[in-house]
């Protein structure tokens, strides 16, 4: 089929409707929602933290914010460490100054990278391999030649965090407090090979399904569904089970050798053009050698392996993993002589088989496998017995048969969410039986069954869950047929309508029931504004204890202190001579606090700007709220550039003063104040804007009222 950008990457319209849109039948609707939200009595949220809880959790905030200690969750286990913020810097450190891992660059690397790939996606272009649409959702460049200002472009600074694996250690050494070892992460999303990687993906997804169909298994419950756990058409009368596991796949992928596997891989399976297969293979060749990390001002460019966290690398993965094995190891003709191996099962670097022989000839095929492996990057370490362990699944042989119960690793902590968690009340019903039902599908005995849901109720009792409001879903996940949730289908039957439209509110039970009121009552005039659409409240969480502990990107980022001004340290800024307001300002009666930790060199803001010359005379009609997703220089450069005869109802600052102190035309911004409000993600920019804009009334009051031309 042909290449398509995926649906993932068309920007998204987020600007507030009321603000941008004038229909008069839509103005009604929002002018009546809002009267109701706001007779709505608002409830006051009340801390589910003791006294004591909360004095320790403002201890732990500071010492985060001081760079004193580290929180973050462990690989697996859902267990949650707590470190020194040196020893995680030692770390980080040691990976990005060994010079056989990251070459360390001079400056920001991401206007090459994007300039590249825009040269790379233009070659596309004119060859017909991609269509100038195409070219938009991948670079931002518009049919004109210029560039979308759509947040969604902006390019991130990719970050790097330790993902620490205490399931290496065990209990002693936990005791013991021994630091446990480590693999690096990368969060590549949003940087600068981030849109690229998402249609790589997109490609790629469906063809490692294809490449390796009958092997590969999407989790838990597809393995069972493969093996058919306990049933007689898995008859052994001889042999073992073995469990296999790639060592350090992603650090160790080689990339020709990665290439070649996908090369091979959209020959073998895929219908594309040579053409198209190779702009695939030119499009990962240049993200998977331009991955770039920044850390703490500096910037770092991967020499070897395949970076975690850029999004088309698990679909690469599976690929390079089933290549290497078919094509290079097990043809080799003394491991073919020796692999016994049977309907092997993967989950990404996750090996299970059936063995047709003892320990020992699975111990010397193991040491032949790795011998040639290596020249391609992959070794291995494994287990070969009656039981062996596979994803969260103990599976051994019985009577014959392959029989599966439910694997607890030692570490891990089988934390659940507590009863006091402020979650809507279906949550806390729905999860029991959810949890309940996974021994019902793992456990092949109604004996182990039993036996791991009365554990699991246990660790429930033990998170504030009263043991008889558990009784109906252990009951009901006790009397549910393994069978018949074996039978069905991997996918859910039934599907969010993609004619579903959320309300989104913060978590509150009144509100969402005003809300589904309103609803019901003016349906007829909502489906004549949106159609035949179905209208549902979604409540957002509140902030949670890892949302306020855990900060990966901002460890990753220079502290950044109190500064005594706005002003940035750039010679030739024009801009810093009007970076002169105060911490806290009152805007039509409404206090600002200003953000002294950023200047007018800092990107993704909101800024204020208040006309000096009517500041006595109009207090209430001089100032204008304004973002920018570049630096806040760079933005007011724009509205210098509009303080002309012929340009100033392109600005709304140059448009005051033409309307209201036209003698000082010339005098540009000098006759204005700036203020940076806040930094926000560049997709929260609109709203944020629109929040400011409607809290102090800037539209009616304020300069914002200007209605500019682009």
């Amino acid at each position: 089929k042909q290449l398509v950008v995926p649906d993932k990457l068309k920007p998204k319209n987020l600007e507030n409707p009321g603000l941008q849109h004038q229909n008069k039948h839509l103005e009604n609707i929002i002018s009546k929602l809002t009267s109701t939200v706001e007779l709505c009595k608002k409830r006051k949220l009340k801390s589910n933290l003791t006294h004591l809880e909360a004095e320790g959790m403002r201890w732990c905030q500071k010492m985060v914010k001081d760079r004193q200690l580290y929180f973050t969750r462990v690989d697996k286990g859902g267990s949650i460490i707590i470190l020194d913020s040196s020893v995680v810097e030692k770390d980080i450190n040691a990976v990005l100054e060994d010079n056989d891992k990251y070459e360390h660059l001079g400056g920001d690397p991401r206007p090459r990278i994007r300039a590249e790939i825009i040269n790379i996606v233009e070659t596309l272009v004119e060859n017909g391999v991609l269509s100038v649409k195409d070219r938009l959702y991948l670079t931002g460049k518009t049919e004109k030649g210029g560039f979308s200002h759509d947040p969604s472009f902006h390019v991130k600074s990719p970050y790097i965090y330790p993902l620490y694996k205490i399931h290496k250690l065990n209990k002693e050494q936990i005791c013991e407090k021994i630091i446990p070892p480590n693999r690096m992460v990368t969060s590549a999303v949003g940087g600068p090979t981030y849109r690229v990687g998402v249609f790589l993906d997109s490609v790629l997804k469906p063809i490692a399904k294809m490449y390796c169909v009958g092997e590969l298994v999407q989790d838990s419950t597809d393995f069972l569904k493969h093996i058919n756990g306990g049933t007689k058409s898995n008859n052994l009368d001889h042999g073992n089970l073995v469990a296999m596991d790639v060592c350090a796949l992603y650090p160790n992928i080689k990339i020709e050798v990665a290439l070649d596997a996908v090369r091979h891989a959209m020959d073998e399976v895929s219908d594309y053009t040579d053409q198209e297969k190779e702009a695939v293979i030119n499009l990962l060749d240049y993200c998977l050698k331009n991955s770039v990390v920044h850390y703490r001002g500096k910037w770092y460019q991967s020499k070897e392996g395949a970076p975690t966290g850029n999004p088309e690398i698990p679909s690469v993965a599976n690929i390079f993993v089933k290549y290497v094995l078919d094509q290079k190891i097990l043809v080799d003709p003394l491991i073919a002589g020796l692999n016994k191996l049977k309907n092997r099962k993967r989950f990404l670097d996750d090996i299970w088989g059936r063995w047709d022989g003892d320990k020992d000839t699975f111990s010397h095929f193991l040491s032949e496998v790795n011998q040639v492996g290596r020249s391609y990057g992959m070794t291995f370490t494994g287990q070969c017995g009656d039981t062996v362990e596979f994803l969260d699944v103990t599976t051994a042989i019985k009577d014959g048969l392959v029989t599966t119960t439910m694997y607890v690793k030692p570490t891990d902590s089988e934390r659940y969410l507590h009863r006091r968690s402020y979650h809507s009340k279906h949550t806390f019903s729905g999860m029991p039986f959810s949890q309940f039902r996974r021994a019902a599908v793992i456990c092949s005995d109604m004996k182990d069954r039993k036996l791991h849901i009365q554990r699991m109720e246990d660790k429930f009792v033990n998170s504030g869950f009263k043991r008889e409001h558990l009784i109906s879903s252990r009951e009901k996940a006790l009397a549910l047929s393994r069978e018949k949730l074996l039978g069905e289908p991997s996918e859910l039957e039934t599907k969010i309508n993609s004619k579903t439209v959320a309300c989104v509110i913060n978590q509150d039970p009144d509100l969402r029931h005003t809300i589904n009121q309103f609803f019901k009552e003016y349906s007829e005039d909502l489906q004549k504004l949106l159609g035949d659409v179905k209208l549902i409240v979604s409540e957002r969480r509140h902030t949670n204890t890892s949302s306020q502990l855990f900060s990966k990107n901002g460890f990753s980022q220079n502290q950044m202190p109190l500064l005594n001004d706005q002003k940035c340290k750039a010679c030739r800024c024009q801009t810093k001579g009007t970076m002169d307001m105060p911490k806290k300002i009152c805007v039509n009666g409404k206090d600002i606090k200003l953000d002294y930790r950023y200047d007018c060199s800092t990107e993704c803001v909101i800024y204020v700007a208040v006309c000096r010359l009517c500041n006595q005379k109009q207090p209430k009609t001089n100032f204008y709220f304004g973002q920018t997703l570049n630096s806040l220089m760079s933005r007011c450069n724009g509205h210098r550039d509009k303080f002309k005869d012929t340009k100033f109802e392109q600005s709304a600052l140059s448009y005051h003063i033409k309307e209201e102190h036209e003698e000082h035309l010339g005098e540009k911004l000098t006759n204005f104040s700036f203020g940076v409000v806040k930094q926000v993600s560049p997709q929260h920019l609109n709203r944020c804007e629109d929040c400011y804009i409607w809290l102090t009334r800037a539209d009616k009051d304020g300069l914002n009222r200007y209605k500019v031309s682009k």
